[in-house]
């Protein structure tokens, strides 16, 4: 599909409790390995992605977090609402020297009747990385719809692939993005 680059972003969060930056540091050094022998550049950011759950503040606390370049901090919210600390969490990341990039922000749907929640993110200081997937013809129209509202008002900084299993690849390959971001890593 033409992709140079690699970056996975595995889960932090109360579900995975065994995840820590020892366990990904060695997982993503044997996908190196694998992807070294194809055409891929992995980039062992040692990144991953956070859920503002009870368990986050450990690591905030812990000042270890496995960041992108610049220091960025993949977070996510629950599916069904935003943490209601958002503000103090976004200011608590920030304080500490961190970047807070939030996730697939199009798929929260507590935030898609209402732009100015998003707006109100923005202006708190927080990128938006778009979930490429969510522009996929199999997604419900809600979450193309405020991908698309986003897009629009260019306040996408980054892209991923929220990528799960091999299955969803297939859906990739279908999806025409005529979009330019300030940094053409995917994530």
């Amino acid at each position: 599909m033409g992709y140079k680059k690699l970056i996975a972003t595995p889960h932090i969060n109360n579900l995975f409790p065994d995840n820590n930056p020892e366990k990904l540091l060695h997982s993503f050094y044997q996908i190196a390995q694998e992807t070294n022998r194809s055409r891929f550049e992995v980039k062992l950011g040692i990144a991953a992605e956070y859920m503002l759950d009870s368990g986050f503040e450990k690591h905030l606390l812990a000042r270890n977090l496995l960041t992108l370049d610049d220091r960025i901090v993949l977070i996510e919210f629950p599916t069904f609402q935003a943490p209601p600390n958002i503000e103090e969490v976004l200011f608590e990341l920030q304080l500490a020297g961190y970047k807070p990039m939030l996730a697939h922000p199009e798929r929260y749907s507590f935030f898609h009747s209402d732009l100015t929640k998003y707006e109100k993110l923005k202006e708190l200081g927080c990128l938006f990385q778009l979930n490429l997937l969510s522009l996929a013809p199999n997604q419900n129209d809600h979450v193309r719809n405020s991908a698309s509202k986003l897009l629009n008002c260019d306040w996408y900084e980054y892209v991923g692939t929220d990528i799960h299993s091999p299955d969803q690849l297939k859906y990739l390959s279908k999806i025409k993005l005529r979009h330019s971001f300030s940094n053409n890593e995917l994530l």
